[in-house]
């Protein structure tokens, strides 16, 4: 269970939390918990800044000191930063949701969205050297 809605699910000592009390219903696709409502409706508006690249090229004059016509440091971001209205739930706002062609019905997770491995974030560093 995400630390999201652990940590504000319903108990009788929290009745004023966000998300409803915790049941099983071994994936059962209706039950109490699975009414059309508009409570738990997300805000999937997102910004995702996907690639970054930062580089500085050093001063040729300092470079013909010891024999390199160019020389540049960089470093490259990717997927570092997400700002979206999730509330801190573990969801990626671009997965694909609630379709899948191996299964005959062609739904899985009753169409939710945010299925499916996360975003990996990835970070290089390098130097460019020009003889």
């Amino acid at each position: 269970m995400p630390s999201a809605i652990a940590k504000n699910y319903w108990r009788e000592d929290r009745t004023d939390a966000f998300y409803p009390r915790a049941w099983n219903f071994n994936g059962a696709n209706e039950g109490f918990v699975m009414r059309v409502q508009s409570r738990y409706m997300l805000d999937m508006s997102y910004l995702r800044i996907k690639n970054i690249t930062l580089g500085y090229n050093f001063n040729p004059s300092l470079l013909n000191k010891v024999k390199l016509n160019r020389a540049r440091l960089y470093v490259t971001l990717e997927n570092f930063f997400t700002f979206d209205n999730l509330r801190g739930l573990p969801i990626d706002p671009e997965a694909i949701s609630g379709y899948s062609p191996l299964l005959t019905n062609g739904n899985y997770n009753l169409g939710r969205t945010g299925t499916g491995n996360p975003t990996f974030k990835s970070a290089s560093f390098g130097l460019q050297i020009g003889l």
